[in-house]
């Protein structure tokens, strides 16, 4: 089991991202929208272990990494088939038990475009 080891860093999530960015593969997911207890919470992603892509009516589940190289682990064709699938997987890796900073609940998502 792997150790999140929590840093402090005098810097923005904005600048964070701006540092890392598309070097690192990152992403930046942030709360703009001003609404009292709401929002106020900016995320740097890390790399995605993972992607899903839909090609001629088709959704592939491919690896990143170390396993990009061996084709795509499963397949759809439905995509929202593929959501549903892949986001079981990230609630059922949620509840276990993981080494994580106090008050760090979201450890697993899902970022599309």
């Amino acid at each position: 089991m792997s150790t999140i080891v929590p840093v402090r860093i005098d810097a923005t999530p904005q600048q964070v991202f701006a540092r890392l960015g598309p070097r690192a593969l990152v992403t930046l997911l942030e709360s703009s929208k001003l609404m009292p207890g709401l929002s106020g919470w900016s995320y740097v992603t890390g790399p995605a272990l993972a992607t899903l892509e839909t090609r001629n009516g088709v959704t592939l589940l491919n690896a990143q990494g170390e396993d990009a190289n061996q084709g795509p682990l499963v397949t759809w064709r439905n995509p929202f088939d593929a959501i549903s699938d892949v986001l079981s997987c990230c609630a059922t890796m949620r509840r276990l038990p993981v080494d994580k900073p106090e008050g760090m609940d979201f450890t697993a998502g899902l970022v599309g475009y």
